[in-house]
C-alpha cells in the first residue's frame, strides 16, 4: 500500500508541465468504499467500527464507518462504453445484458448514464432511475465513429464531470466497458486519477480483448460493421497505464478490474461488481487543512484478520489553505 501511495504521489509529478493536474478544492469528507475478504474469497460482513482501524500519511486517523446494511446512500453510476467498429462483438454481448444493471448494481433507488467512446465521447443515455431506459440503452448499443479509436481516458473524464453534478451524498460510481488500453484520448491518466480520487469515484473496469471476443460470438448474431472494418519504479503505476490503463485505474481509486471474452462471462463480471458494491463498508474520514497540496496514503486494518484481502482506495489528495 506504501509502495502504490508513493508512486501515485510521484506520477503525477512526473508527466511535465503541459499536462500538470489542476488542484480544485478540498473535498471536506472523503469517502472509502472497502471491501474485506478471507484468505478463500469469502467476504468478511459482520465487522463492527472498532474492528477497522485506518493510518493516514502513517499515523492513526479518527473514522466513521458505516456498516453493510446500514446505509442508505443512492448509487450514481456512469457507464464508458467503447463505441469503435473494432467493438461490434462486445456490443453484441453487452445488448443483452442491461436488466443486470438495475438488478444488481444502481438497485432500484440508484441512477445510470450511459457514454459511448470512440473518437469522442457522446451520451447515450442521461441519468435515468427507470430500468427499461438502460435495457432499452443497452439494446440499441452499436458501433459508431472511427473502427480502432476509443477515448476511454476522456469518457472518464466526462464521467467524474457528470457525477460531480449529482448530491454530494450519492455513492458515485464509474463503470468502464472497453479494452484495456485507451486509444487517443487527450486527457492524461494522471488527471483522470487524480480527478476521480478528489471526486471520491470509484472505478471498476471490466475488459476485452477486440481480436479474441470475435470467435466467441455466435455466427448467427454477428453482423459486419457499416464502418468496415514514469521512471523505474517512481513510474510504475504510469507503465501498467500503459500496458492495461482499465487495470491502472481500477486500482488507483479502489475499484476493481474483470475482463471477459464470453457473454457468459460479462454476465458474471457484472454481478460480482454488483455483489462487491452492495456489500461494502463505507469508511469516511476528514481531511487535515494542510500547508500545500498533499498526497495522503492510506493504510487499512482489520482487528483479528491479518491475512484478510483488503480493497479499498489507496489514498487520497488533500488540497490545503497554503499557510
Amino acid at each position: 500500500m506504501r509502495t502504490l501511495a508513493l508512486l501515485c504521489c510521484l506520477i503525477l509529478g512526473c508527466f511535465g508541465q503541459n499536462n500538470a493536474p489542476v488542484f480544485r478544492a478540498q473535498t471536506p469528507i472523503v469517502l472509502f468504499p472497502l471491501a474485506v475478504y478471507e484468505k478463500d474469497g469469502q467476504p468478511l460482513e459482520t465487522l463492527s467500527e472498532s474492528d477497522i482501524s485506518v493510518l493516514d500519511n502513517g499515523r492513526p486517523k479518527p473514522v466513521h464507518v458505516d456498516l453493510i446494511g446500514s446505509y442508505r446512500m443512492k448509487i450514481a453510476l456512469v457507464i464508458v462504453v467503447q463505441t469503435s467498429g473494432i467493438s461490434q462483438p462486445a456490443l453484441l454481448k453487452l445488448q443483452k445484458t442491461g436488466s443486470l444493471i438495475e438488478g444488481y448494481i444502481t438497485g432500484e433507488a440508484g441512477e445510470a448514464a450511459i457514454l459511448g467512446v470512440d473518437d469522442s465521447v457522446r451520451c447515450l443515455q442521461p441519468f435515468t432511475s427507470d430500468g427499461l431506459e438502460i435495457r432499452n440503452a443497452f439494446r440499441h448499443l452499436k458501433p459508431s465513429g472511427a473502427d480502432r479509436e476509443a477515448h476511454t481516458l476522456d469518457g472518464v473524464k466526462e464521467a467524474i464531470r457528470l457525477l460531480s453534478e449529482r448530491p454530494a451524498e450519492d455513492r458515485r460510481l464509474i463503470l468502464t466497458i472497453s479494452e484495456s488500453r485507451d486509444r487517443g484520448s487527450r486527457t492524461p491518466f494522471s488527471e483522470v486519477l487524480l480527478d476521480a480520487q478528489q471526486s471520491n469515484a470509484s472505478i471498476y473496469t471490466l475488459s476485452y480483448s477486440a481480436y479474441l471476443t470475435p470467435f466467441t460470438t455466435e455466427a448467427s448474431e454477428y453482423v459486419p460493421a457499416d464502418s468496415g472494418g514514469l521512471l523505474l519504479m517512481a513510474t510504475e503505476l504510469a507503465r501498467m497505464a500503459k500496458r492495461n490503463m482499465a487495470e491502472a485505474l481500477a486500482t488507483a481509486s479502489g475499484g476493481r478490474h474483470l475482463s471477459f471474452n464470453t457473454l457468459k462471462g460479462l454476465e458474471s463480471d457484472l454481478v460480482d461488481v454488483g455483489k462487491e458494491v452492495h456489500h461494502q463498508y463505507l469508511v469516511s474520514l476528514t481531511p487535515d487543512s494542510d500547508a500545500a497540496p498533499a498526497y495522503h496514503a492510506i493504510t487499512v486494518a482489520v482487528k483479528g484478520h491479518a491475512r484478510c484481502v483488503i480493497r479499498t482506495r489507496p489514498g487520497y489528495w488533500s488540497v490545503g489553505t497554503g499557510r
